[in-house]
């Protein structure tokens, strides 16, 4: 999560690089990481941009983050899958 809404759309946006670079090379990696509504709070907490919202602010988003959680079902029990995907690159010098 970046203050820029900047997450994995599903689109793979390779890097442009240039000479003396070539071609490059991409992996993705998909994973799940098991969290908990309290694990997601103190993520949102940790955001540096979200230190710097007013104390009302901080308390609309906390509780966006909750309406999200009760309205999704996946984060209906004890344990919530939270998913990622790594995206690495290589490019070489010929």
């Amino acid at each position: 999560m970046r203050a820029d809404g900047d997450h994995y759309r599903g689109v793979d946006d390779d890097p442009a690089v240039g000479e003396p670079f070539g071609a490059g090379e991409r992996s993705s990696i998909e994973w799940v990481q098991p969290t908990t509504r309290s694990a997601i709070a103190d993520m949102v907490r940790s955001r540096s941009y979200f230190a710097l919202l007013s104390p009302g602010e901080r308390r609309q988003t906390l509780a966006a983050v909750e309406d999200v959680l009760e309205r999704h079902p996946e984060s209906a029990g004890e344990s919530i899958p939270l998913l990622y995907v790594t995206a690495s690159y290589r490019f070489v010098r010929p």
